[in-house]
């Protein structure tokens, strides 16, 4: 593996952005969106009349709420309700933490994001012990960091990123958790926004699209579309069409080869495993910007605990006297509950379930395979 990305692999995914833009950017996916958010929070961020903190961030952020919310997280709220506890340390933490100056040093920035979520999770522990849905993360902390200055900053999201260094074949591994390196994933973006300007027909369709409204924002530094790439690529499919042109002339030209009857009805039992592992490993729920650590939870036999350890569907809790490991899944009905628990734990049942029925098509495959 090279230092750099499959160029071949990159310029498909962006061919199908590119026949995509309509739609993407239409009613129905309005992914333009960011374009808006971007504005308002230049247009708010920055405006000296604010009379304080709050209504900066409330003003700034109306737009970009579902860059870091969804059903389960709550991020853009948790601010909010954590400023109302402790409003000076909340505007320290994204005024002199994470909007510090780095001076372009990625080692240095990286260090002000994660003590921005550290800031911000004690704040959390201290005031919403149980509600876990407040947490910020490097995503959260990379959306506002691309929106204060992002001809800078791109936005990141680890599940995201890392299919698109897997599949793009990247050189350099991003990594995640204590192992994340924010310059890694930054090179990886600037190849991108390389490969995009080589696409001029592409960029002229985007720019055309963005001046036709006074609410977008040009983003010359195309940062804010090398994020939207990859996001795309993995909400839309991007890898699997990509992947489906690769491999239809390897199976055309296999089925031409082969043609003892034994040999094509294997290659059928493996093509129909694969297409189902397929579309199971798709069909699973997104539950990596789900952290219970740190989350305060309440059990029948054990009493009020603190999560100390979050694998998966595996939480270990400190009680009193005593670490319990729990499943989160609704057969366990011994389970400690925690605040806003009901969605969470469909999330890693439905998640445990498609595993399953993978890990047993794939047993079933290598099976196959190795004959």
């Amino acid at each position: 593996m090279g230092e750099k990305m499959d160029k071949a692999i990159l310029d498909k995914l962006i061919q199908c952005y590119e026949t995509d833009m309509d739609e993407l950017y239409g009613c129905e996916h309005d992914e333009i969106f960011k374009w808006r958010a971007l504005k308002t929070f230049q247009a708010e961020w920055f405006r000296a009349d604010h009379p304080d903190f709050l209504s900066r961030f409330n003003a700034a952020t109306r737009d970009f709420s579902v860059l870091i919310d969804n059903s389960r997280m709550h991020s853009r709220s948790g601010v909010v309700k954590l400023w109302e506890k402790n409003p000076d340390e909340v505007e320290r933490l994204f005024c002199e933490v994470l909007f510090a100056a780095d001076h372009g040093d990625l080692t240095l920035r990286q260090e002000h994001m994660d003590a921005f979520v550290d800031g911000m999770e004690q704040l959390r522990v201290a005031h919403y012990p149980a509600n876990w849905s407040f947490k910020q993360d490097r995503h959260t902390a990379s959306a506002f960091l691309a929106m204060y200055a992002p001809e800078e900053n791109y936005i990141y999201k680890s599940s995201e990123a890392n299919l698109m260094e897997n599949y793009g074949a990247y050189g350099f591994h991003i990594g995640s958790g204590e192992h994340f390196d924010l310059s890694a994933y930054y090179r990886m973006c600037d190849e991108i926004a390389a490969s995009f300007r080589e696409h001029s027909a592409l960029l002229e369709k985007h720019f055309d699209k963005i001046r036709e409204r006074d609410d977008l924002m040009e983003d010359h530094s195309l940062h804010i579309l090398v994020y939207d790439l990859i996001y795309c690529s993995k909400t839309y499919n991007y890898y699997n069409r990509i992947h489906l042109q690769k491999r239809k002339p390897e199976k055309q030209a296999k089925a031409a080869a082969r043609q003892e009857a034994d040999e094509v009805k294997r290659q059928a039992q493996i093509e129909a495993l694969t297409t189902q592992i397929e579309a199971l490993y798709e069909a699973l729920p997104d539950v990596s910007d789900i952290s219970l650590t740190n989350v305060e939870v309440t059990s029948r036999l054990y009493g009020t605990g603190m999560v100390i350890e979050h694998d998966l569907n595996t939480i270990r809790v400190q009680f009193p006297g005593a670490v319990k490991s729990f499943i989160l899944n609704t057969k366990y009905n011994q389970r400690p509950s925690f605040e806003n628990d009901a969605e969470v734990v469909a999330a890693y049942t439905e998640y445990t379930s498609i595993m399953d029925r993978i890990h047993t098509l794939e047993r079933q495959l290598h099976l196959l395979a190795a004959k």
